[in-house]
């Protein structure tokens, strides 16, 4: 996070409407700036090879790899920001197995704008 500045934060879901819903969202919680939005996790990647992030939101069932995949990918690559994962249905176990490999929250997409707020928006 820049000095004073918002939060930048990366949208990375599959689904088009989804990722325009959050980046809606986003536009009016404050604290935070959309820098980035990405249908998968190479597209995601490269976002974030050449533009600073602090947040990632991601799905975690995407085709050619999902939040997984990205979760285990950016911290390879030393990226200490925060990392939220979303889903319509995953698994309890999937998600607790994913918070212990090094995710920082788990928000079901069908979550109440209020939990969104509370997960992305810098206290």
């Amino acid at each position: 996070m820049q000095a004073g500045g918002p939060l930048r934060v990366l949208l990375v879901d599959d689904d088009d409407a989804f990722r325009a819903a959050l980046r809606e969202l986003c536009s009016v919680l404050p604290g935070l700036e959309v820098v980035g939005a990405a249908a998968g996790v190479d597209e995601a990647l490269a976002i974030r090879a050449r533009t600073a992030v602090d947040v990632v939101v991601a799905d975690i069932r995407m085709p050619h790899g999902g939040g997984r995949r990205l979760l285990h990918a950016l911290r390879a690559d030393g990226h200490r920001g925060r990392v939220v994962l979303t889903s319509a249905g995953a698994p309890a176990a999937l998600v607790d197995t994913l918070l212990s490999e090094g995710a920082d929250a788990f928000v079901p997409k069908s979550a109440p704008a209020l939990e969104w707020q509370r997960t992305l928006c810098p206290t």
